[in-house]
């Protein structure tokens, strides 16, 4: 982490970013265009920021720091969350990763089944203890809708674009009657 930071304070990340770095798949391959994809490999050549590494290793003190300041207020709030929610989840996400490997002409030689099976029995526990927190956070700044909504986090919105739209159109619906 610290030759990351260095690296990254320093600039060397923007000068020299990691062409060589090849994490499977590109997420939203098989979601996105040409074009779209080009613009995202350009972002993620350029991953490690000043501010991402920041972000990183403060991230406890900060979440320290909001749970103290946040007070719930009656304003209405819609909350996307990406957390799995059942085995089906994972097993979808996995298709989803299957696609965007497809889509690239790489191998994928998961069985989506056999692995959503072996790693919901391995995460279930660890999403109870997230989604618990997640009800913390709604609790804490009140008036807070949850939509849980299978999809990766940061593109779900590209995944899923009709179950956005209905949950927002929905939550408007209700909230300016």
């Amino acid at each position: 982490m610290r030759r990351l930071v260095l690296r990254t304070w320093l600039g060397m990340n923007r000068l020299f970013p990691d062409r060589n770095y090849d994490g499977g798949a590109t997420q939203g391959a098989a979601t996105f265009s040409d074009e779209q994809l080009r613009l995202s490999k350009l972002c993620n050549n350029r991953f490690w920021t000043a501010a991402f590494a920041s972000e990183i290793m403060l991230e406890k003190q900060e979440v320290t720091h909001m749970g103290e300041i946040l007070h719930p207020t009656d304003t209405p709030k819609l909350y996307f969350s990406t957390l799995y929610t059942c085995e089906a989840d994972v097993r979808a996400s996995l298709e989803r990763m299957k696609a965007d490997h497809e889509a690239e002409g790489k191998a994928f030689n998961i069985d989506s089944e056999t692995a959503a099976r072996a790693e919901w029995k391995q995460i279930e526990w660890e999403i109870e203890q997230a989604q618990t927190e997640e009800k913390g956070f709604m609790d804490k700044i009140g008036n807070c809708r949850l939509e849980s909504v299978a999809g990766d986090h940061g593109i779900f919105y590209a995944q899923e674009p009709e179950q956005i739209a209905n949950s927002i159109l929905g939550f408007l619906a209700e909230t300016t009657e």
